[in-house]
């Protein structure tokens, strides 16, 4: 594609910036993939790290993640303006990992990032830039991505520890890893209305809590939300944006 096509693709995202035609183009595509095009898979083999009911659980949510981008917009917004981020944002390879839908991805374009550098991961997939894979065995060669997006996928994880690794093995050194953890503080449970509980049991008591998984490899925080200390029982979420350093502690 050359740059004046590109140019032009990149002005004509903007208006993605508009929440309701995002909903429409994100629920077009998804429409078109599932029922024209049947690209729907579903991951058959999945680490021990994958939560019980994990699947079924974000199965069922997927037509409500095309309409539910904030939950990804409270990382893309302040990520897409650090002076980092910004200045390079067309080339920058972002993964967004568990997005559920292309709804995520969409909003990343929103703010800046080229379609053609952005790919998702999950454990089911209708789209062709989604890849089916499992965040605790990414199937990315190392330093593959400048930017790395969890945006409330800790909570379906046995094993964060392991996802933790190997999102900061697929980023770049100092590349940036942008987390929000959802409803996973200390005694906190994820809400359903449906007759099991998805995700695990793990929980973090405060956002240094988080962090410490990618301990000793976070270099900057640029962004942090911790209402660890509030009382009650919707505190809102963990959320960190922090620069990673691969250098020998």
């Amino acid at each position: 594609m050359n740059r004046a096509a590109s140019g032009i693709i990149r002005r004509l995202s903007r208006f993605l910036l508009i929440v309701d035609l995002l909903h429409v183009v994100a629920y077009a595509r998804f429409m078109y993939f599932c029922y024209v095009r049947r690209s729907m898979i579903v991951a058959r083999n999945v680490s021990d790290g994958v939560a019980e009911n994990t699947i079924m659980h974000n199965m069922r949510g997927m037509r409500r993640s095309l309409t539910r981008v904030s939950r990804s917009n409270v990382l893309i917004r302040p990520l897409s303006v650090i002076h980092h981020v910004q200045r390079d944002l067309v080339n920058l390879k972002v993964l967004s990992i568990g997005p559920r839908s292309e709804a995520e991805l969409l909003s990343l374009m929103a703010y800046g990032f080229s379609w053609q550098n952005i790919r998702g991961v999950d454990l089911m997939s209708y789209s062709p830039r989604i890849d089916i894979g499992d965040m605790h065995d990414l199937r990315y060669a190392d330093n593959s991505f400048d930017v790395v997006i969890a945006s409330r996928v800790l909570g379906y994880s046995n094993s964060p520890m392991s996802a933790a690794a190997e999102m900061l093995r697929v980023v770049r050194d100092r590349g940036f890893i942008a987390i929000n953890t959802g409803d996973l503080q200390s005694g906190q449970t994820i809400s359903t209305t449906v007759d099991y509980k998805p995700g695990s049991d793990v929980t973090f008591s405060s956002l240094d809590d988080l962090l410490h998984l990618f301990s000793p490899h976070v270099d900057q925080v640029y962004f942090r939300n911790d209402p660890s200390q509030e009382s009650g029982a919707q505190r809102g979420p963990l959320i960190a944006i922090f620069s990673v350093t691969k250098r020998a502690p």
